[in-house]
């Protein structure tokens, strides 16, 4: 990911009230990696801003609210982009306030999981008839562009890599036109999903894209073995209460996991680069562990 000059919490809350006229009382950065992400408090009541990539078109950022909107109908829990507008030459959303914690930040339970399951199936499902032109666009995190990373294993020179990679070459490639596709999520991890009591909130829609539909489930199910360290499989019985997969997904799914895992190492050990600190690089040792634990129940 290209670099870019973060906007401070000062700046963004002047930004906000000249480009939306609000009245705001304060603003709170959020943890987001591409674009400037604050939790507004105005006069009138809280908000999302965000204020995309300087690279980001405005194509894309219609792609991300279309998709959002269109997923509206499916009663989920989901934000409302309430106005568009521009931010120093860079498209900003103000969006609807979710309240909730972080599913990173709370105990869960088995049943928990199940119902996140049915909150990623209900998700997939309102999306499976959703069309746009960008959605089909290279992008290094849709886990069937896995190849695209290849020049990033010079980074993690680890067996495990390579193994991961010859799994997706070997037993996902060759069948790629058997999946089902569609536009997925393509970003169900801990910090996307709020629990306020019993409802669950899904957020932040910018990695959204067209790819197997399957696809989307092994991302969460990356995200339940670490850092969650939770059984995928409640979450599996939940999303597959809603859509049920094709033998053909159940068969690539593990593979899937896999790759999503490598993806993961690879991109976040090349976005941390030069900041030894980065919490990616901290948590590259818990993801090559559950790489290699996968691995090994493949072999």
């Amino acid at each position: 990911m290209t670099a870019f000059v973060r906007i401070s919490e000062v700046d963004a809350a002047s930004a906000a009230r000249a480009a939306f006229d609000l009245d705001v009382l304060s603003a709170t950065r959020l943890d987001t990696e591409r674009d400037d992400s604050f939790h507004l408090v105005t006069s009138v009541g809280e908000f999302s801003l965000k204020v995309a990539h300087p690279h980001d078109s405005a194509a894309l950022i219609e792609l991300q609210s279309a998709a959002l909107a269109h997923a509206s109908a499916s009663g989920l829990s989901l934000q409302r982009v309430v106005a568009t507008g521009v931010v120093e030459g860079r498209i900003a959303r103000l969006l609807t306030w979710l309240p909730g914690v972080p599913l990173f930040e709370t105990p869960i339970t088995d049943d928990h999981v199940e119902q996140l399951g049915v909150t990623l199936g209900t998700l997939s499902a309102s999306l499976a008839d959703f069309e746009h032109p960008l959605a089909r666009r290279p992008f290094t995190w849709d886990t069937l562009q896995l190849p695209t990373v290849n020049d990033l294993r010079r980074l993690v020179p680890d067996p495990a890599i390579d193994e991961g990679f010859a799994l997706f070459e070997n037993r996902v490639a060759p069948r790629l036109h058997e999946l089902p596709m569609q536009v997925v999520h393509n970003d169900f991890h801990p910090g996307n999903i709020l629990l306020n009591g019993e409802t669950v909130s899904v957020i932040d829609f910018g990695d959204v894209v067209y790819s197997a539909r399957v696809a989307d489930l092994a991302i969460a199910v990356s995200y339940l073995i670490t850092p969650l360290s939770r059984d995928p499989a409640p979450f599996v019985r939940g999303f597959e209460s809603v859509v049920p997969l094709e033998p053909i997904e159940r068969e690539v799914l593990n593979a899937l996991v896999i790759a999503r895992l490598v993806q993961r190492i690879l991109i976040n050990a090349d976005l941390a680069r030069g900041n030894p600190n980065n919490r990616s690089v901290l948590a590259t040792s818990a993801n090559l562990a559950a790489l290699r634990t996968l691995l090994n129940e493949e072999n």
